[in-house]
């Protein structure tokens, strides 16, 4: 049968929690046997592990599935999500179990279950991730420097510690910035300029990341990207974000830039980048360090 990844995930679980009343949760292992056991489309693909560990779990980062179908604990067991739980801002308004149409009949009588009795349960309040509300409560605070040439631009940014290079240790380096983080940063720098922001598209939002404007200095877009982990994936990184904003450029008339975290490697990359090519689309170049979790600072280069 053709079954979304996703929803196949959700049926295992709810499996493993319907036979197995008095365990909390399950190792991603256990979740993978299961939907290999229930065989529904008839082997397993691919995408399978990276969906258990990654793509359904609503407090982790979309990264890009913002399904919120399990709840990553502590010691890297899931379980199903539930209605209290807290998730990650990229994650808004994902779905949280599969559609009836979309699952074969034999399993609607999980989704009564879990309609009815799980997902109304004790959710988790206490984590990591914020409530939905907290980002526009509480706004980053952000000081803006400007630079004069490239070589500012280079000394501001950081290198990355001796023991990168693993997305685990990354993720937990306070260097470290997420996608909607270098976002936010960029918006608040732009307010404090007086610009006024009409767009700014958080998580998997399509459109341009970042429009805001100016009386005096007219429109800008922005299209920004997060840290990455790994010295290719910044390279692709940046790659994205010049292709994504060179589609924008519907008119002479806007201005266009992007927004980084300021890995060095980052910087790199804009220095190498031709000088007349940045000069010729006027580029406005944001690179975004975070000093804490509430405090960032913006590095901006126009050319």
């Amino acid at each position: 049968m053709e079954i979304k990844i996703a929803d196949e995930v959700w049926i295992g679980c709810a499996l493993l929690h319907n036979e197995n009343p008095h365990k909390q949760s399950f190792t991603n292992d256990e979740i993978l046997r299961r939907i290999e056991q229930e065989n529904i489309y008839g082997s397993i693909r691919a995408g399978v592990p990276v969906h258990i560990s990654q793509h359904c779990a609503a407090n982790k980062p979309a990264n890009p599935n913002k399904c919120r179908m399990l709840y990553n604990l502590p010691d890297g067991t899931k379980r199903l999500f539930k209605n209290l739980d807290n998730y990650h801002m990229s994650r808004e308004n994902g779905k949280t179990k599969p559609n009836p149409e979309d699952i074969p009949q034999k399993y609607l009588p999980l989704l009564k279950w879990y309609n009815e009795r799980y997902s109304q349960s004790q959710g988790q309040k206490n984590n990591d991730f914020p409530p939905k509300a907290a980002p526009i409560n509480h706004p980053p605070q952000v000081e803006a420097i400007p630079f004069s040439n490239e070589s500012e631009l280079k000394n501001f940014a950081y290198k990355c510690p001796e023991k990168s290079g693993a997305r685990k240790v990354c993720k937990k380096c306070p260097l470290f910035i997420e996608e909607d983080e270098v976002k936010k940063a960029v918006v608040q720098m732009l307010k404090a300029d007086g610009w006024t922001v009409n767009r700014i598209a958080l998580g998997q939002t399509h459109g341009v990341d970042i429009e805001a404007t100016h009386k005096l200095k007219g429109t800008v877009l922005i299209e920004a990207k997060g840290e990455g982990s790994l010295n290719p994936m910044r390279v692709n990184y940046f790659l994205m974000v010049l292709g994504e904003l060179i589609q924008k450029m519907d008119t002479p008339n806007k201005q266009y830039g992007i927004g980084l975290p300021a890995n060095s490697q980052y910087a790199h990359l804009i220095i190498r980048l031709p000088l007349w090519i940045k000069q010729h689309l006027k580029l406005k170049v944001f690179l975004v360090k975070k000093l804490n979790r509430e405090k960032y600072v913006v590095g901006c280069l126009a050319y």
